[in-house]
């Protein structure tokens, strides 16, 4: 029966990292726009990357913590749900230190569907490990390549960030999407593990 959802698992895998991906290479280039909205300086506003690599690292430790021990689905949807909304609330934020904050939460979100994905596809059975954890990383340097694009075009149409990380909040709900009626991957022994 669970033989059935082994591409599903494998589409929905792909498009988080994908997301995950977006989510780290957007920050970087609005990082202009961002002192500019928020009035702030290159200084005060630089420390949102200290800021977000401190809580990915955080994000990263609850995912390993928690994906043993409970449904990983519903923890990948918390994760992308972190991730939606602040997308959503960056670019309307005039305060740089609530903006720092809200990619502090996006980085935590951004490290549980990281190591989520990572983790659950390894229980994925029947499949060429290898060849799809390539494929998952291809996924998320496909997203870290496309969303500075994205940036571009949002930037070209008003010369504002907003479109952009709406745009990438939005795209949550193509994943959450493919959440739905999608159960969690069940643990495998290395017995059933097929060799890469």
């Amino acid at each position: 029966m669970k033989n059935q959802f082994k591409i599903r698992w494998i589409v929905l895998y792909y498009s988080i990292l994908l997301y995950a991906g977006m989510a780290t290479a957007v920050l970087g280039p609005s990082l202009l726009n961002l002192i500019e909205q928020t009035s702030s300086s290159l200084k005060e506003m630089s420390m949102i990357f200290p800021a977000r690599a401190a809580a990915f690292l955080v994000g990263s430790w609850l995912a390993g913590l928690l994906f043993d021990r409970t449904r990983g689905h519903r923890l990948l949807r918390w994760g992308i749900v972190l991730m939606a909304l602040t997308f959503l609330l960056v670019p309307v934020q005039s305060n740089h230190i609530f903006n720092i904050i809200l990619v502090m939460v996006m980085a935590v979100g951004t490290g549980l569907v990281d190591v989520g994905s990572n983790t659950l596809i390894f229980r994925v059975k029947e499949i060429n490990l290898g060849a799809v954890m390539n494929g998952l990383h291809l996924f998320y340097g496909i997203g870290s390549f496309f969303a500075p694009l994205i940036l571009i075009g949002s930037l070209a149409n008003d010369n504002s960030i907003r479109y952009a990380y709406w745009g990438l909040g939005l795209f949550s709900f193509v994943i959450l999407g493919q959440l739905i009626n999608l159960p969690t991957p069940d643990k495998i022994s290395d017995q059933e593990r097929v060799p890469s």
